[in-house]
């Protein structure tokens, strides 16, 4: 199995970022019209200091995405992160992608 890679996505592939997030969303019964959706993430692209998302690529295709959002936390005595929204296609899961995927983000996140 190849080790999944994440890429930064950036503002100019929005359009390309939208299906998966709409996907996710249809999942986890998220409402979120489409202008509302399009809107938000041109934002967190937009505006680093509020977070990062990146592609999952696995065997050179997209296979999904995750969102990291930095907050403020008095006991960690500054900026911290969660991981806001997390998808793989069906095709994909139950590969230990997920898993990989997660370590690779604590480590973008130090």
């Amino acid at each position: 199995m190849n080790t999944p890679q994440l890429k930064r996505v950036a503002i100019e592939e929005l359009q390309e970022l939208i299906p998966l997030v709409s996907a996710y969303h249809q999942l986890e019964g998220i409402v979120l019209d489409a202008g509302e959706r399009q809107a938000v993430l041109r934002r967190l692209l937009g505006e680093p200091e509020l977070g990062r998302i990146w592609f999952i690529e696995h065997d050179n295709h997209i296979v999904g995405y995750i969102a990291l959002c930095f907050g403020f936390s008095i006991e960690f005595a500054g900026r911290d992160a969660f991981v806001d929204e997390f998808f793989i296609v069906e095709s994909h899961r139950g590969r230990g992608i997920g898993r990989q995927v997660v370590a690779l983000v604590a480590e973008e996140a130090e």
